[in-house]
């Protein structure tokens, strides 16, 4: 017998599938979307499908005929010989199917006689004659009926026992959010799949917007987004529900199939193909809201952002195309999301998402794409104008408030109330959008900026509860830790350990968990081995990292494989032979020393005083502020308290007395209010301590870094790897209890470099 795919459109639903039956009893198999088996990918097993069947019976009508999804299926089945075509509708086939004689079906509503019909033309196709019925053994022959009660009857009762089963495993049924994640549509037309991605983003972040949902974050489903087992992902992802599906647009027409999957069970609750012009896309998301709702007996709250917030078809497809672009961070990819947006925003000057979306846009384009040009693309407050726009247009829409936080933050030249302005856009952005894992990055950053480390802790947390495999909340184990809250930073990276999809990122968080316990030795072959499975565009960042554990143990000509030699040098504590030529490059943009993403910043002040060569770091200094107070404004806090002693001793070797004092009471004042705020994590007691040997509190100081150490803290990158070589314990470097400490450290240096030669560096 043979196995047929069955192409149809979907108002004739009820006719295919009276059709269907009869080529079943015929002893066919026959596939049409209807038959998706549970936990399966559905766009790629209706393809599969497609490809393995003998026959493709497509039925034409008044509604499939202007259909391409038909006509994409018909023509697969004409190309490879395999096409009956049938006529239900007085209608003429689409042009290339013409000249095929059809089976006329028209009149015929599933009578004996259609089927009949259509069984004859199929076995004529297949060469042969209708096959006759299988006779059934005697114990399953039940009228089709009561076969029918009788298996509903037994599906019934283990349903019934599953859910009790569930029932009593919980402790109750399911009262709070349901868990939910919302797989990266596939993309079934030709070219790239950033429309169908864009699409499943915009109904992840309307359910994620119900407070009926908790969605995981977009960055960590889309991990999984060509996962065989959805049991899996829903274990991996702590999800109950797998939202999958897949777009295919031709033209102005668009086809969004979609999938809700129990994990538990992994068993498909609800299937359905939603079509349309792409006009009518939001009316399809919001029916597939309501579906998801419907099958996991939750109702929507439906509450609609004030202001324009729906548009036509083709700024949409605009729009989520661009979003999905952003995602990877990619140059070329963030350059065509800007082109697009801005055609977007041509052709909707009242759609504020997109508005929103090309601020951030036009800011990445610059970071990524021209770093080293500063003068390209629209300025900072240009960038901040057009976030500010979109909230014109959609007051309560939390992507733009987060977007115009991050710009007036992000202005070096900003005064203190577009800092305090910037803070507050963001404080409204999560209220907003509460399930909003980057704006609570962003959030947590700036209060951590500000020493405000229990609300950075906070904030981080919301990020990584939303969005676990987010590279972002790699932050909340260290924070975690170094606050006391030992068990969540490793229940974190035990969770990554566990469930991450790519080996490579298991390795990491290895190498993670290794470095909290100072396991140095340990965490070097995590690395390592991390390097060797990681994807080669990812080996070089892997490697970085490889290169300051290695300097941390003594272990430079191997840490040289990994590092420039200028990086190693500082390491070893010398001035680096190459210095000049790098403060000349520093003294052209003065503020790309200062706010520079690595740990050069930190190492390079404690390297200049140590040498001796305090003029080259108040070079750096006065050319990028004007005071001390302007730094606080310009710069993190945090780095500004830590920085104080060293440019304070600078500036004392200058003859500028005056202004020592002032950084070193400043620093005292910021650090006094962040104690009476809260909470200080075990490093940053540390930088505290350097400060008040520095004002010349020499027990409060010592004091406070042995408990930081007794508390496991160690030197880290950026950081002088004996505690008397650090230019704020001068004044104390000789006290027998910081040489005791050193001592400490240099003993478990030693212990893991041996360990770590004894393994092969």
């Amino acid at each position: 017998m043979a196995s047929i795919f069955l192409s149809y459109a979907r108002e004739d639903r009820r006719r295919t599938e009276q059709l269907a039956r009869g080529l079943e009893a015929a002893g066919h198999e026959v596939w049409w979307d209807r038959h998706v088996h549970a936990g399966l990918r559905f766009s790629k097993e209706i393809d599969a499908a497609l490809r393995r069947a003998d026959l493709v019976v497509v039925l034409w009508s008044k509604s499939s005929v202007d259909s391409a999804w038909v006509q994409d299926e018909a023509a697969a089945g004409r190309d490879s010989s395999r096409l009956v075509p049938v006529l239900l509708d007085r209608v003429e086939p689409p042009l290339g199917f013409r000249q095929y004689q059809v089976v006329d079906l028209t009149g015929r509503r599933g009578d004996s006689t259609a089927i009949h019909r259509l069984v004859a033309a199929v076995a004529e196709k297949l060469g042969g004659t209708a096959a006759p019925r299988q006779e059934k053994p005697p114990y399953l022959r039940l009228p089709q009926r009561r076969l029918w009660q009788a298996t509903a009857a037994l599906l019934l009762i283990v349903a019934a026992a599953g859910i009790a089963l569930d029932v009593l495993r919980s402790g109750g049924a399911e009262a709070g959010p349901a868990s939910l994640a919302v797989l990266p549509f596939k993309n079934m037309s030709a070219g790239e799949p950033y429309f169908a991605e864009g699409v499943a983003e915009e109904i992840s972040d309307q359910l994620a917007r119900e407070p009926q949902f908790r969605v995981a974050g977009r960055t960590s489903a889309a991990l999984f987004k060509d996962a065989a087992d959805l049991r899996d992902v829903g274990r991996r992802l702590h999800v109950a529900y797998v939202l999958e599906g897949s777009v295919r647009s031709a033209g102005n027409e668009v086809r969004v199939n979609v999938a809700l999957v129990d994990t538990r069970q992994g068993m498909q609750l609800w299937a359905q193909d939603f079509r349309g012009s792409l006009n009518d896309i939001f009316a399809i998301q919001d029916s597939i809201g309501q579906q998801v709702a419907n099958h996991v007996r939750k109702e929507l709250v439906r509450e609609a952002l004030p202001g324009t917030m729906k548009t036509s078809g083709e700024v949409y497809s605009l729009y989520v195309t661009a979003r999905s672009l952003l995602e990877n961070r990619e140059a070329g990819k963030i350059a065509a999301a800007v082109d697009l947006l801005k055609r977007a925003v041509k052709l909707d000057p009242n759609y504020a998402p997109a508005w929103a979306q090309l601020a951030l846009a036009m800011q990445l384009d610059k970071y990524y794409g021209h770093a080293n040009e500063p003068n390209y693309g629209p300025s900072l407050e240009q960038q901040l104008r057009v976030a500010e726009h979109a909230i014109a247009l959609a007051p309560k829409l939390g992507e733009a408030h987060a977007i115009a936080g991050l710009f007036l933050l992000g202005n070096a030249a900003a005064d203190a109330d577009q800092i305090r302005r910037g803070r507050q856009e963001l404080e409204q952005a999560v209220k907003l959008d509460p399930n909003d894992a980057t704006a609570w990055y962003w959030l947590s950053d700036q209060r951590m900026i500000e020493l405000d480390f229990d609300g950075a802790l906070e904030a981080i947390r919301h990020t990584a509860s939303i969005d676990p495999f987010f590279v972002f909340s790699e932050r909340l184990p260290f924070l975690a830790w170094d606050m006391g809250n030992r068990d969540e930073a490793v229940q974190f990276l035990d969770n990554r350990i566990k469930n991450h999809p790519d080996l490579y990122i298991r390795e990491w968080a290895q190498a993670q968990l290794a470095l909290l316990h100072n396991d140095w030795s340990g965490a070097y072959r995590h690395v390592k081995a991390a390097r060797d499975v990681a994807p080669p565009d990812a080996r070089v960042d892997v490697e970085s990292r490889m290169a300051p554990i290695l300097a941390n143990l003594g272990l430079f000509e191997e840490a040289s494989r990994y590092a420039p030699a200028f990086y190693i040098e500082m390491k070893q504590g010398k001035v680096p032979s190459t210095m000049g030529e790098v403060l000349n490059k520093w003294s052209v943009h003065p503020l790309e020393f200062w706010l520079h993403d690595t740990e050069e910043p930190r190492l390079v002040p404690r390297v200049l005083v140590n040498g001796g060569n305090t003029r080259a770091l108040l070079m750096l200094y006065d050319r990028a502020f004007s005071s001390p107070e302007n730094m606080t404004q310009r710069y993190s806090k945090i780095e500004f308290v830590d920085l104080a002693p060293m440019l304070a001793i600078a500036m004392q070797q200058a003859g500028r007395t005056d202004e020592a004092r002032r950084t070193l009471a400043l620093a005292d004042r910021l650090v006094d209010s962040a104690i009476h705020r809260g909470r200080t994590p075990v490093g940053i007691q540390v930088i505290y301590s350097r400060l008040w040997a520095t004002l010349g509190r020499k027990e409060l100081a010592v004091q406070t870094l042995q408990r930081a150490v007794a508390q496991g803290w160690r030197p880290a990158d950026g950081e002088m790897q004996k505690v008397t070589d650090e230019p704020g314990y001068r004044s104390i470097r000789t006290d027998p209890r910081l040489l005791r400490i050193d001592a400490i450290i240099g003993g478990d240096v030693a212990r893991e470099r041996r360990e770590l030669l004894a393994a092969g560096a």
